[in-house]
Parts: C-alpha cells; structure tokens; sequence
C-alpha cells in the first residue's frame, strides 16, 4: 500500500516492468508487508514473487519454505482481549490463513480494513492455530494505555482508528535478516522500499533504504 500499490491500490506498469527487470538481472526480489499472506496472494501471483515477509517480519516464506516465524503467545493476547472488551476496543486475530473480530460491523474495524480492499474479517473466536498478528482498534489518543502496560508486545499505528500488534522486537528488518542469512547475502546488499511507520526500521537496517514520495518525514529521515 504506497509503495508496490498507488492510492487506488493499483500496481503502476512502470513498477511491473521495474520488478521484471530486476528479476531478469538475477535480483531477489521480495515482498515485506505488515499485511497477512492471504491479503496479497494475488499480487505475488501478478508480479511472480514468491519470497515474502509477512506480518511485520512475523512470517517469512522462501521458495516455498516457511524459514522464521514468531507468533504471539496465547497467554498474552488473552489478557490484552480481555483488557480491550473492558474498554469498547475490537480487536482482528490473524493466523497465516484467515482472521477474525471479536465485534460484529463496528465502524473502527470496517473503515480500517474495507480501506484495504480485501474482505472484512468474519466474526467469530479466533481459529486456535497460532496468531501472529492482531489489530486493535481504538483513537490514537488512547495509544498508551496499552503500549505502557503490555512491554511484550509491539504496537504499530497504520490508520487513525487501528494498531498492529506483534511481539516486541518484532520487525520486517528482523524478518528480512531471516532471508538473507538464508541466501547468504549481507544486509548492506539489500535494497529496501516503504513508506510507512513500519517501514522505518526495514529503511535503516538495510543497505540502502529507499522512502516512496508519499512517505510521512519521519519515514523519509529513516531512508538514505
């Protein structure tokens, strides 16, 4: 979103023919999302890219393989549900193949999500396989009711009404170190494209870290 997609979520030609020419140069060519593998199976279809880290850095595919993955221990995410329903905030549960929300047709959740253009999550408890990523969904000015009290967990604002939530220390430079130990690269070969807040760690971990023109500042001080 931003970066690959423009703001119709469209993938420009000119960005297809860049990631064509690269894979022709014998460039590696990755996709880091905060987003979950079923979100954008299309666009690895369309684009022919088929290594990815995925959920901030919580799942990472190569080949094939699932090469890392770090999900949120159960334990924690029950009491962080529980401290959420106290206070009117929904929260999504994503495991690598669907998600869920705990409150049906909330305006927070459908804004957020349907923004995305894919299907809004389906209401229900979450499927019991492990959760590597959640959303919670509350204004931005309550951010710190949460972030103070939960120091095992990481907490990414991606839209005015809804945070990502991950294990703590958890990033797509994180994930993307998991790759190129497996290619046997280094990260100063890694060429690394965003444009939001969860990019700024990616941007700087990298060798040369690249910020689209519709990044915020703080992003684009991150990037080279």
């Amino acid at each position: 979103d931003g970066t690959l997609m423009n703001e119709r979520k469209e993938v420009p030609d000119s960005t297809r023919e860049a990631i064509q020419a690269l894979q022709r140069n014998g460039i590696h060519v990755a996709i880091a999302t905060g987003r979950a593998p079923f979100m954008f199976r299309e666009l690895r279809e369309q684009l022919g890219i088929h290594n990815y880290v995925s959920f901030n850095g919580q799942y990472v595919m190569f080949e094939g393989e699932l090469i890392y993955h770090q999900p949120v221990p159960a334990r924690i995410l029950e009491r962080l549900e529980n401290d959420a329903n106290e206070k009117g905030h929904p929260m999504v549960f994503m495991d690598h193949e669907k998600m869920t929300v705990n409150r049906k047709n909330h305006p927070w959740v459908e804004e957020s999500i349907g923004g995305l253009k894919v299907e809004l999550p389906k209401f229900g408890p979450h499927s019991g396989k492990e959760i590597y990523q959640a959303l919670l969904f509350c204004p931005e000015h309550e951010d710190n009711e949460y972030v103070e009290p939960y120091k095992e967990l990481k907490f990414i604002r991606w839209h005015p009404y809804s945070l990502d939530v991950l294990v703590a220390g958890g990033s797509k430079a994180q994930g993307i170190a998991e790759m190129i130990r497996r290619l046997g690269l280094h990260m100063r070969q890694v060429y690394a494209f965003g444009d939001a807040l969860n990019d700024i760690e990616m941007l700087q971990a990298a060798g040369t870290g690249v910020a689209m023109g519709n990044a915020a500042d703080v992003v684009k001080r991150a990037a080279d």
